[in-house]
């Protein structure tokens, strides 16, 4: 396994990522990207319009800040990103 990502339905309809982790020796390959896509897309097949994030420290979760608004997420606030989906694509 060289990376996860978990993804659950919240009550207010929309979903939640939580510990987006790739091994080091494995990141800018794409996976955390592709893992990030997958996640959306099972949002997406559930009716979420948007899908939010919990960034964790950030002097040691530092590259959060920089990968998920990469992705089109923006601050809710200094520890959460947020993103609307486009509910017409698979």
């Amino acid at each position: 396994m060289v990376g996860s990502l978990g993804c659950v339905m919240a009550d207010s309809g929309d979903a939640v990522l939580h510990r987006l982790y790739v091994k080091p020796q494995c990141k800018r390959q794409g996976i955390g990207s592709d893992l990030l896509l997958q996640a959306e897309k099972y949002a997406r097949a559930r009716g979420c319009a948007r899908v939010l994030a919990h960034l964790g420290d950030p002097t040691t979760y530092w590259e959060s800040r920089l990968f998920y608004p990469h992705h089109g997420y923006v601050f809710l606030d200094d520890n959460r990103v947020g993103k609307m989906l486009d509910t017409h694509l698979p």
